[in-house]
């Protein structure tokens, strides 16, 4: 869990190379790793980068909306935390929102986190994969059926 004081954002996707139908998601835990907010979603993609850094977006965007600061950010693509601060010229934009959302929430670090440790959002961005490209973005207040019992053994 996060520091005693703060809250802990994991964003991963599901990439479903033969389809590019992909599964983003993210979580929101409080400092004890009480669920607050989840979403997932569908999104094509030309690639597990693009579709990371839209979970990122996502996540961050949910985080300052609802004031979660602050936040300790984790994802399991070291690429994304490369790029943050050089940029990529394939994804400059959505890096540039990213940058921005994290300058709103005074800067956290985005750290890596192994995948074991990120087994929740692993499950939401498989659903997400399944959704229909017209669904938009789904966000959670409470956690879904099929995550219970990976949350309470994440905590």
């Amino acid at each position: 869990p996060p520091s005693s004081t703060s809250f802990k954002l994991n964003t991963d996707d599901f990439a479903q190379l033969s389809s590019g139908h992909d599964g983003i998601c993210g979580v929101i835990c409080d400092s004890s790793g009480t669920w607050i907010m989840g979403f997932a979603s569908y999104h094509f993609s030309h690639g597990s980068m693009e579709s990371e850094l839209f979970a990122l977006y996502h996540g961050l965007k949910l985080s300052f909306i609802h004031g979660y600061k602050p936040i300790e950010v984790k994802v399991d693509a070291q690429t994304i935390i490369n790029f943050l601060p050089i940029s990529h010229p394939l994804y400059t934009n959505i890096i540039n929102d990213c940058r921005f959302l994290l300058a709103q929430l005074d800067d956290p670090a985005v750290l890596y986190t192994y995948r074991e440790q990120n087994q929740v959002a692993d499950l939401l961005a498989k659903f997400g994969s399944q959704l229909e490209s017209s669904t938009g973005l789904i966000v959670y207040t409470q956690p879904p059926r099929f995550v219970t019992t990976t949350l309470e053994v994440d905590r």
